[in-house]
């Protein structure tokens, strides 16, 4: 039996050794060559630290610096005015404190305490000397900003501890013995910005049960830990973006502890010595649009952190996956590109109820998707190529691949072994060196309606391997197997017989390929109704429809709607956690009467896809009692029947009519006088019945379309003679 490589065990084959040898010297040189410009930039950067004091500095030449070498302490308003150059502590004449040169270690270079005056700091030199005290230092303090300042030889280069509103911008901060910025004790709604960060023992940045902060555009490099750390369970719903992190000794970004709901997005995190970014124990972030390149373990390591969702990343040239998943849940892992890393593009380790969905992923050294010791994943609607497993699975259950295009694989499509309930549909197997499907030791697949096209290098061999047991294959299109085609049902009239011990075939081979078209499993929402131009009474009910998103995957999804009376400037919810595509919203009166209404529906397919539909124009709501159109009249004649006699003078398509007659019993109330106060509503679902077939059926769907409750519209064509 032909011995082979499983998820990165080396093959025998002497050309595939080859092959593999010559990525494990290029990796070793592409190592060796980062490592040195590492080492090389860490040396530069110390002789740059000990250079002559006044060559050091990076100062304002149109500044005359005054010199200090005692601390700067700030805690009272006369303080503030001591040591500012100008203003007077409001927003619009903050305090100015500029033009220091502070060298000191006896205390923070400078110190703010308990103030909520407004201040500015900037263009100082703050050197801390020998590292004992931070450079900065802000003692529940608000509205202040730290900018264009040089901070180094401190402990901290900054340090906030219970600071809020704060702007730390544009400064330079270097060769401290902890962190570059330290966020402490629940600092909150602090903006850092466009910051140059780097050699600080510890991280660039420390955010430390801290939330709400705003980190972007930071240039973080050569820190000796890691360019951004996020640690603790407030450190939550933060936003870090579009920050350069680079050559960091451990991570590019760091979250653990409990840190979640944070938003990470457009950064670029390379060659960091360990990973692009590293998620440990921290739930429910989200990971977009980042790209994350040339770092020397995983580019994005997602360990014990369930809920998170990864979208439209660029992941590549990583020395071990693209994404590896550890002890981790329901993830999302949509619509990202995954390429050319050493290991596998994303691989799952005891992490389940995920979904990977319309990623590309290619040229990765082992597999495409790698699934181990996992179970109740759904992979769909990927471009798979070019990897040495397509998509491998092992020791896994209740596993979903359907409509994934796997193709140019160096050794199998699809490799699935010692699994059980695996799901395998609807997928296009092309053009890999080995075979389409390779089964081994796996039970209780299904495995049906896909294309298997030039597959396996010996034309001689079947495109599809069994030694399981159990396995459910059939209806399949085998390129490579037409004999006793009877075009009559679209069956091959001989079954398709499998490699391998487990003496299986595809009892009904198709006669023709599948024409997948691919297209997306996910349709945005569209809102049917209302959809522009309508004007609703402020009595009426409005029908709010709207179309469910087309997912072959048919997972659940909740919808949240929204009403705007001002164009869509503002939103109010309407309902949430709704499972159905109509809602009836009552209860108008109470609400603005204006003519630019719209609707918004919201809805999250299970697995964390968000959709979203606003309707097509507005609509107007208008008071019914302020209605004051004059419009023809028409005289009915009432007959003794109705319990009257006389004529009504009735104001068309008015809620009011003017009676000039007599009551000659009980029946007026009883049964001309609701004809006459009719709603619209009532009106047009009359008409509505007038035109349909009469039954019952009828009946409860007019009701239905137009609002009315089924008894109460029985009762309405009681009154109307027509029950």
């Amino acid at each position: 039996m032909r011995r082979r490589r499983f998820l990165g065990m080396i093959c025998i084959y002497p050309i595939r050794i080859v092959i593999i040898l010559f990525l494990f010297i290029n990796l070793i040189f592409v190592f060796n060559s980062h490592f040195s410009e590492f080492i090389s930039h860490q040396e530069n950067m110390k002789a740059f630290y000990n250079k002559n004091e006044s060559e050091n500095h990076r100062v304002n030449p149109k500044i005359m610096y005054m010199t200090r070498t005692t601390p700067i302490q700030i805690s009272s308003y006369g303080e503030l005015v001591s040591f500012s150059s100008t203003g007077f502590g409001t927003k619009s004449q903050p305090f100015i404190i500029d033009g220091w040169n502070v060298t000191t270690n006896t205390g923070p270079c400078i110190s703010v305490s308990t103030t909520d005056y407004y201040f500015i700091i900037r263009d100082n030199i703050f050197n801390g000397i020998d590292n004992s005290y931070n450079g900065v230092f802000l003692d529940h303090t608000v509205n202040g900003t730290i900018a264009f300042n040089e901070i180094y030889n401190c402990k901290n280069g900054l340090y906030a501890d219970f600071a809020r509103f704060n702007n730390l911008s544009g400064n330079t901060i270097y060769g401290n013995s902890e962190h570059g910025i330290y966020l402490a004790s629940s600092s909150r709604f602090i903006n850092i910005t466009a910051n140059d960060i780097t050699a600080n023992t510890l991280n660039g940045i420390y955010v430390s049960w801290s939330p709400f902060n705003n980190i972007t555009d930071n240039t973080i490099y050569a820190n000796i830990k890691t360019g951004i750390e996020l640690n603790g369970l407030t450190a939550a719903d933060n936003t870090i973006a579009r920050n350069i992190i680079y050559n960091n000794t451990l991570h590019g970004i760091h979250a653990r502890n409990n840190a979640e709901r944070n938003k990470i997005n457009e950064n670029n995190l390379t060659s960091n010595q360990e990973n692009g970014m590293r998620l440990e124990n921290s739930p429910d972030n989200i990971i977009t649009s980042n790209n994350i390149s040339n770092n020397y373990q995983d580019g994005i390591l997602i360990s014990t952190s369930n809920g998170n969702m990864l979208s439209g990343n660029e992941v590549y040239r990583n020395v071990w996956n693209g994404v590896k998943l550890v002890n981790s849940d329901d993830v999302s892992v949509n619509g990202n590109n995954i390429f050319f890393n050493f290991q596998n593009g994303i691989w799952y380790d005891r992490s389940n109820h995920s979904s990977f969905i319309l990623n590309n992923v290619y040229n990765n050294s082992w597999a495409g998707i790698g699934v181990d010791f996992s179970m109740t994943n759904t992979f769909g609607s990927n471009t798979i190529y070019e990897n040495d497993h397509g998509i491998a699975v092992s020791f896994s259950n209740d596993i979903e691949i359907s409509e994934n295009s796997v193709d140019k694989n160096a050794l199998t499509g699809i490799v699935i072994y010692n699994t059980i309930d695996v799901t395998l549909e609807l997928n296009d197997i092309t053009n890999n060196e080995d075979e389409g499907i390779l089964l081994l030791e796996s039970s209780n697949l299904i495995i049906r309606y896909n294309n298997l096209i030039d597959n396996i290098y010996d034309s001689s061999r079947p495109q599809i391997n069994d030694t399981g047991s159990s396995n459910l294959i059939q209806y399949n299109y085998y390129d490579d197997w037409l004999a006793g085609t009877n075009d009559s049902d679209g069956i091959v009239d001989n079954p398709y017989v499998f490699s391998g011990t487990a003496s299986n075939s595809d009892a009904f081979p198709v006669c023709s390929a599948f024409n997948f078209s691919y297209i997306p499993p996910i349709t945005n929402l569209d809102i049917i109704s209302p959809d522009g131009g309508e004007v609703f009474d402020d009595d009426d009910n409005i029908l709010i429809q709207w179309t469910a998103p087309y997912d072959p995957l048919t997972r659940s999804v909740v919808y949240t709607l929204y009403y705007s009376s001002d164009n869509g400037f503002s939103w109010n919810i309407l309902v949430g956690s709704w499972i159905e595509t109509t809602f009836n919203w009552n209860s108008l009166s109470s609400l603005p009467k204006t003519s630019i209404y719209l609707i918004k529906g919201t809805g999250t397919i299970e697995g964390g896809i968000n959709l979203e539909g606003v309707s097509a124009g507005n609509f107007e709501i208008q008071s019914t009692s302020t209605t004051t159109t004059t419009l023809p009249t028409t005289t009915t004649t009432i007959t003794q029947e109705d319990g009257l006699f006389g004529t009504v003078e009735q104001v068309a398509g008015a809620a009011v009519a003017v009676i000039s007659l007599m009551v000659g019993s009980y029946g007026f109330v009883r049964g001309v006088l609701p004809r006459l106060l009719r709603s619209r509503k009532e009106k047009a679902a009359i008409e509505k019945f007038k035109a349909s077939k009469a039954t019952e059926e009828e009946i409860i769907k007019i009701a239905e379309e137009s609002g009315i409750s089924v008894a109460e519209f029985k009762k309405v064509l009681k009154q109307e003679g027509y029950l």
